[in-house]
Order: C-alpha cells, then sequence, then structure tokens
C-alpha cells in the first residue's frame, strides 16, 4: 500500500475567555440528563455515538458509567431514551461504533469484553442485545471500524496492551479473531510503551494515538507483516485522532498537552 502524505493539524484550546463564554453563536434546544443517574468518580456519561435508522430517524448511543443506552434524537427538542442495558460494571470508560446495523460496545477497567447490538429494527421495533463474549478481551480502552474491510480493531486491551485485537466482522453479529497484533514486538522495541490510546482506521491504514510515545501511522494490509509507514513525536499525551474525508489531513488531540 502507499503511504499518501498527508498534514497534521493540532489545536489547544487554552484561552479562558473562549471557555469562559456561555455560549457563541449557539442556543441549546433540548437536553437529556434525569437526575439519579449513575455516578462514579464523579462521571455520569463516557462516551457518545450516532446512528442513523433506514428511516433517517436518527440515535445518539450515550454510555452511562454503568450502562449503553440509545436515545431518539430525531425530534432534537425532544430527545427520548428507548434503550438500555447495564453492562454489569461501573466504569468511566466506554467506547461505542456502528457497523452496517450493529452497535458494538467495550469498556476499559471493567471485564465486560465485546458486546453486539441489533439497531435494524428501528424505529418499529426495538434496539436487541445479540451477543455478549469476553473470548476476545475482557477490557479494551477504544475500538474503531475499518468499514472498507469488516475490520473492528480493539485497542488498550488485556490481550494486547501494547497493539490491537483485529476481528473479522464481515458477519456482523459473529465476529472472529484475525490476529493479536503487539507492536512493540513488530517494531523490535521491547522495551518502548506502544499502548494505544485511541486509533482511527481507513482503507487499511491504522492512525494510532500512542500517548506519550507519539502518533503512528500503520500499514495493516498484511496482519502478518504490519509496516510502519510515519510517527509524529507529539510533545504531550497523543489522546486521539480523526481523519478529513479527503485523507489529505489528520487531526489529532493531546490529552496532557506539552508533557
Amino acid at each position: 500500500m502507499k503511504f499518501k502524505y498527508f498534514s497534521i493539524l493540532f489545536f489547544l484550546f487554552l484561552t479562558q475567555d473562549i471557555c469562559g463564554q456561555d455560549s457563541l453563536n449557539m442556543i441549546r434546544i433540548a437536553q437529556w440528563d434525569p437526575p439519579g443517574m449513575p455516578v462514579h468518580s464523579g462521571v455520569t456519561y463516557n462516551d457518545v455515538w450516532g446512528y442513523t435508522a433506514s428511516d433517517s430517524s436518527e440515535y445518539a448511543i450515550l454510555g452511562n458509567v454503568d450502562s449503553i443506552l440509545v436515545i431518539d434524537v430525531s425530534d432534537c427538542y425532544n430527545p427520548v431514551r428507548i434503550f438500555g442495558f447495564d453492562g454489569g460494571n461501573s466504569t468511566v470508560w466506554r467506547d461505542f461504533k456502528t457497523y452496517n446495523d450493529y452497535l458494538y460496545a467495550v469498556c476499559d477497567n471493567c471485564s465486560e469484553g465485546l458486546h453486539i447490538f441489533d439497531m435494524s429494527g428501528l424505529p418499529s421495533n426495538p434496539v436487541t442485545h445479540v451477543l455478549s463474549t469476553t473470548a476476545f478481551f475482557t477490557k479494551a480502552h477504544n475500538i474503531f471500524i475499518d468499514t472498507t474491510s469488516a475490520r473492528l480493531y480493539a485497542v488498550g486491551s488485556n490481550t494486547a496492551l501494547e497493539g490491537m485485537v483485529v476481528l473479522d466482522i464481515s458477519t456482523p453479529d459473529n465476529p472472529t479473531l484475525l490476529d493479536n497484533i503487539h507492536l512493540d514486538q513488530e517494531a523490535g522495541e521491547p522495551s518502548e510503551n506502544y499502548y494505544i490510546h485511541d486509533v482511527y482506521v481507513k482503507n487499511d491504514t491504522a492512525y494510532a494515538s500512542h500517548g506519550y510515545l507519539g502518533y503512528y501511522v500503520w500499514d495493516m494490509t498484511n496482519l502478518d507483516s504490519i509496516e510502519l509507514l510515519g510517527d509524529y513525536n507529539s510533545p504531550g499525551y497523543n489522546h486521539s485522532s480523526w481523519n478529513h474525508d479527503s485523507g489529505t489531513f489528520a487531526y489529532y488531540a493531546e490529552e496532557i498537552p506539552l508533557g
């Protein structure tokens, strides 16, 4: 695979004047935050993702510390909870992605493994929980799905802490293991910490946020021979990234800037 040159844009929003404003050219039209939601270590919610059904109705997938929620936001003025699933653990870290009409959910500092939900019946029929498995990992910090190859990448997991667990989800409700990738071994640097905090994957290329190690780009086409395409030694803790639709630009954020 040829690596297309791209630029990295990095933004730090540290200006107190901006952060102190109540609003700028925006009006809040609704909020879903009912009283009595469980709290863990001062945290109530931990991740959000979106899903659009075949009839164009829209849903927010929201992580609570002890559950996975689906909120109907088709009427932006009246968000309504339509589904809840008790994950079994209390954790401040959950992550979600969708593929076709299926929702995939993981959590960190937990033992829930991978949850899969079928959302194809919305809005007429309810969301259904189709699988919970710890066969691939018991915990993972984040996941990403490369839709072009139907691969799910799990990072920050207990089975490949310094790499990625790669699953084939071409049969969405029955994932199979392709490989456990250990990048410290692939790079021949066992003393380095290749833990991945978050990853963005497109066309078999993984854009990995390796925390204090930096921002790395890996060719995942051949899982038996991973190739490092490029890296950038960001000064702080590289938290996450996202690519522009053109593929020319990548945007990353640092959780702890400048170290």
